[in-house]
């Protein structure tokens, strides 16, 4: 009975757990405001089957969830009347999805599920079958690889336009899985592990991008044909193939693409390249050849070009020692070439022996190339051009010759990081023969004095950009802004220049109206920025990342009262001011470095000037309190001073002596007196009456009493010392009176520094006048009575008493 009751309780509390454990839990939403919709973050943290649906704001344009499990996600799963435009799904497992999951998003135009596990890929199309709209569809990172023809995408018409299915393991495309979505566009298997087509395809006729980068065709494998000849892309625009492993092409490689205006072969294994395999594709516009092995004469073999292409990319491939080789020797083949890219190759010489066929050319790009000279007429074979790009040479450009660039209509000519010297004189007629020049990139070189720059560039009448960064300029070049009255853009960033002096106004003239230089090391110590001429015509201006100075002076003051924020944009003036407010930031002083200029603020009372005498009524106090403790401490301790005072004079004294026969009158090693008396006024009575008597005239000991035998003429402290000097020992009268008196005490205490310092040789003897008051007296003194031999007076003769005290003093004082 006990164990069928035992498992009747095991079994429900299983149920209970079971029914628990079986709950949809609720996922954490955050939200992101932004200025007319809102972002819904939601995770899971890997336990959750739900969301939440509590304040959810209805104007939720992205959600994002991610690490949910969902059994069964559905319309149900999110708050009713959501109006989410895009959906993104991300590391959540999904083991079954309804059709309808997404029937309540009615303005829905993509959906991205990246990195999530679900049993059957086919339900995420079907979900997006109930989209009313045209929508977009990411598939990546879902190890996809059993995709076929037996397992249609879509059971019926959808309006899906764009299919991203990246980041998978396809290994073969076929094109039958697309062929019921009748609106896609844009088709994209990035990523994945595709070597070949599939033996059966079906016609795409309404894909108009196929992106394959990433992928493992070959030259055999890269065909766009089915067997009948006809193209498995008819109409597409665009096609991306980089990054494969395609080393040929051939005159069927890319057949039927007729319609093809975007070829795109970046880094493949193509060594050779007839050009003529490519003249079929008559409505190819760009062919980009980057990162592939092309050489000049070997890689290239010259032919007619697509009828159509005008954008031609060879960037890094092996090119050298020349331009490559696009035209034969005396064809005439016809071309609408207008764009060369031959950036990031090993070119040395410009020569026209195979370039000269581009007569339509406009742009030439020659970026990280090895040019070191450029020769009279290198590029006049090419009468159209108008752009040409020859920066950042491997070893800089050496030397120029005069008509180098002797175009009539080049327009922009960029030179930078060419290590040259701007002001050297083999560079200065470089420009007379492109007169018509409106755009010079010369920054990244070198510029030593401003006047060898303006004879350089002076020919170019007509120029309207110039950018001068990086080049070492020390001083603003008015000239320049002054000469070229054609000029209205200028880059002067990252120089040094710090803007000492502003020439005069009626004397300088400019139509500038962009202005940048940032990154210098203006101080801006006028309240006129820049000539007023500039103020006038300029319109754009960056001068962030300068030394602004955020103190109280009034320029400092003056500079940052200019700067007005509207909803239009930031001004100086009325000049609007670039990179505010990131770029300008206080440089001194020191404590408010770095803080943004905006935000920095000071009032009237913080800036006011502090009163100057404020030093001198410091100076003066401080010299008041000190002068005050000296004083104190040198009037509570003045006998003390005195008393080392005259241990100093008789030390130099003795050290004066020059007779040594008188050295024995400076010391006092031959004392006087038998005892000194130290006594209260008071007590002055008792001293030179009964004491008196006993110890002189009965014991025939000399005494030194103060009031008897204390000096006339000198200071008394000093007779005192004397006096202590000259006495063998010291006699104390004690009563209640010596302690009160402050010049008995210290006559103590130099007592007992002499009994110290002669090692006790100078005896002291406590004469105890009557009962003392000991609840009143300090510790010196209860001290002084405990530690030191004593004798009470009694004025009895013939008591015992008496007796006893007059053999203490005479024990006290005989030698």
């Amino acid at each position: 009975m006990d164990t069928l009751v035992c498992r009747c309780a095991f079994l429900v509390v299983l149920i209970l757990i079971t029914e628990v454990s079986g709950r949809p839990g609720f996922g954490l939403c955050k939200f992101e405001n932004k200025t007319s919709y809102t972002d819904a973050y939601c995770n899971g943290k890997g336990n959750h089957q739900t969301l939440s649906k509590e304040k959810f704001p209805l104007d939720v344009y992205r959600l994002y969830v991610s690490n949910f499990i969902f059994q069964n996600l559905s319309m149900e799963t999110f708050p009713p009347l959501l109006n989410v435009t895009k959906f993104y799904a991300k590391e959540n497992d999904i083991w079954h999805m309804e059709d309808n999951t997404f029937l309540y998003f009615s303005s829905l135009n993509e959906v991205s599920i990246s990195n999530c596990t679900i049993k059957n890929i086919t339900q995420i199309f079907q979900a997006i079958s109930s989209v009313k709209v045209n929508v977009t569809l990411s598939i990546e990172w879902m190890r996809l690889t059993n995709l076929n023809d037996k397992q249609p995408l879509m059971h019926g018409d959808a309006n899906l336009t764009n299919l991203t299915l990246g980041g998978n393991d396809i290994s073969e495309l076929d094109t039958r899985l697309f062929a019921r979505l009748n609106r896609l566009q844009h088709l994209s298997v990035v990523r994945n592990s595709i070597s070949h087509f599939s033996a059966n395809n079906s016609q795409l006729k309404g894909v108009k991008t196929l992106d394959l980068q990433n992928n493992r065709l070959n030259a055999s494998t890269a065909r766009f044909c089915l067997e009948n000849g006809k193209s498995l892309f008819p109409n597409l625009l665009i096609l991306n193939v980089g990054y494969n492993s395609i080393s040929v092409i051939t005159n069927s490689t890319f057949l039927g693409l007729q319609h093809l205006k975007v070829l795109d072969l970046t880094h493949n294994d193509i060594s050779n390249l007839d050009i003529a395999s490519m003249a079929h594709l008559i409505s190819l516009q760009r062919l980009v050849l980057k990162q592939n092995w092309i050489q000049t004469f070997s890689g290239l073999t010259p032919g007619n070009f697509p009828p159509k292409l005008t954008y031609l990319d060879l960037k890094d491939n092996q090119i050298s020692p020349f331009l490559p080789a696009l035209c034969s020797n005396g064809s005439a083949t016809k071309n609408k070439l207008v764009t060369l890219n031959l950036r990031y190759n090993r070119i040395r010489r410009i020569t026209s022996n195979n370039t000269s066929c581009l007569v339509n050319l406009k742009r030439l790009y020659l970026r990280k190339n090895a040019i070191k000279e450029i020769q009279n007429n290198a590029f006049t074979h090419l009468k159209s051009l108008r752009v040409l790009k020859i920066d950042n040479q491997l070893f800089g450009v050496q030397n120029i010759s005069d008509y180098a660039f002797n175009l009539s209509h080049l327009v922009l000519l960029d030179l930078q990081k060419n290590f040259m010297l701007l002001n050297d004189r083999k560079f200065e007629n470089i420009f007379f023969s492109s007169p018509h020049l409106k755009k010079l990139h010369l920054s990244d070189n070198q510029v030593n004095n401003i006047t060898g720059l303006l004879k350089l560039i002076t020919p170019l009448k007509n120029l309207t950009f110039l950018k001068l960064e990086r080049v070492g300029l020390e001083k603003f070049p008015f000239e320049i802004l002054s000469r070229l009255q054609t000029l209205r853009s200028i880059h002067l960033d990252q120089n040094n220049i710090k803007l000492l002096s502003l020439p005069p106004s009626s004397q300088f003239s400019t139509s500038i109206k962009y202005l940048s230089i940032s990154y210098n090391t203006l101080h801006f110590r006028h309240k006129l920025l820049l000539p007023q001429p500039i103020m006038s015509s300029l319109k754009f201006l960056n001068i962030g990342h300068n030394l602004f100075d955020c103190s109280c002076s009034e320029i400092s003051r003056w500079l940052r009262y200019q700067i007005k924020e509207v909803p239009s944009g930031t001004f100086f003036q009325n000049v609007k001011l670039l990179d505010w407010p990131d770029s300008y930031k206080c440089h001194f002083p020191q404590d408010m470095a770095g803080t943004l200029l905006r935000d920095y603020r000071r009032t009237e009372e913080d800036c006011k000037i502090p009163n100057k005498l404020i030093p001198v009524y410091i100076y003066f106090a401080s010299s008041c309190f000190v002068v005050t403790v000296i004083a104190s401490i040198a009037f509570w301790k003045r006998w003390y001073i005195l008393y080392y005072l005259h241990k100093f004079k008789k030390s130099c004294k003795r050290k004066m002596a020059a007779n040594p026969e008188l050295t024995h009158l400076l010391n006092h090693d031959e004392e006087t007196y038998d005892a000194y008396v130290i006594y209260s006024e008071n007590d002055g009575g008792f001293v030179l009456g009964d004491f008196r008597k006993l110890v002189e005239e009965q014991l025939n000991f000399k005494l030194h009493i103060w009031d008897r035998d204390g000096s006339i003429g000198n200071a008394r402290s000093d007779s005192y010392f004397d006096a202590i000097e000259a006495s063998r020992h010291v006699l104390i009268i004690v009563s209640d009176n010596i302690f009160k008196d402050a010049w008995c005490e210290f006559q103590i205490n130099i007592a007992l520094m002499r009994n110290v310092e002669t090692e006790g040789r100078k005896k002291m003897f406590l004469v105890i006048l009557s009962n003392l008051n000991v609840e009143s007296m300090k510790k010196s003194g209860c001290s002084l009575l405990a530690k030191t031999s004593s004798g009470k007076w009694c004025e009895t003769e013939n008591e015992i008493r008496q007796k006893v005290f007059t053999q203490d003093i005479k024990a006290t004082l005989s030698h």
